[in-house]
């Protein structure tokens, strides 16, 4: 009798499922036994530091962006001032969308570039008083805005303060929102 009740089980053992205990696997038993789809869970803390995460406006990342808005700011040009890239001020302009906002872009672009002959050409003139990455800043961050305050000098503009805003986009990530120099004329 010990011996058919061995094989028994056997048998029964032999043609049940392998149970794993990851929770992958003991979803799909438990949703086979019940016939009830689990709902997937995510980790609120997770999705929230990974947002945190991105939001953080570090010093790398102004130093890219305050970079990449003075590469687009300076253009390749010809012996008479010609843009080679683009022929309107708002084909530039839009080159900027990534890492500034439309309104800074077309002040600085107004400022520099102007149109003459379906042509685009450079104002002949010094880049702007800008962030210096190795100088030290003020920075405040708060609920997707940011600021930076730096002090610097120049030979060309002497003292200057510049203080820049940042807005962080859920599409985009951080980008340069307006330029100020605080109690200065250029």
């Amino acid at each position: 009798m010990d011996f058919l009740k061995v094989k028994s089980m056997l048998f029964i053992v032999s043609f049940m499922p392998i149970i794993s205990l990851s929770n992958n696997e003991d979803s799909i038993l438990h949703e086979m036994q019940t016939g009830i789809q689990p709902v997937e869970q995510t980790s609120s803390s997770v999705v929230n530091e990974e947002k945190q995460v991105n939001k953080d406006l570090t010093h790398d990342k102004i130093v890219q962006l305050t970079d990449k808005f003075m590469e687009k700011l300076i253009q390749d040009t010809d012996d008479h001032y010609r843009v080679q890239s683009y022929n309107t001020k708002e084909a530039l302009v839009q080159e900027f969308k990534d890492i500034a906002s439309k309104s800074l872009a077309k002040k600085y672009v107004d400022l520099y570039y102007k149109e003459q002959n379906q042509q685009l050409y450079i104002i002949p003139t010094e880049t702007p008083a800008w962030f210096v990455p190795d100088q030290s800043y003020e920075k405040h961050v708060e609920d997707g805005h940011a600021t930076i305050i730096q002090s610097n000098s120049s030979d060309l503009y002497g003292n200057y303060k510049i203080k820049m805003e940042f807005i962080y986009k859920e599409q985009k990530g951080w980008m340069i929102h307006k330029v100020y120099y605080p109690n200065r004329k250029f």
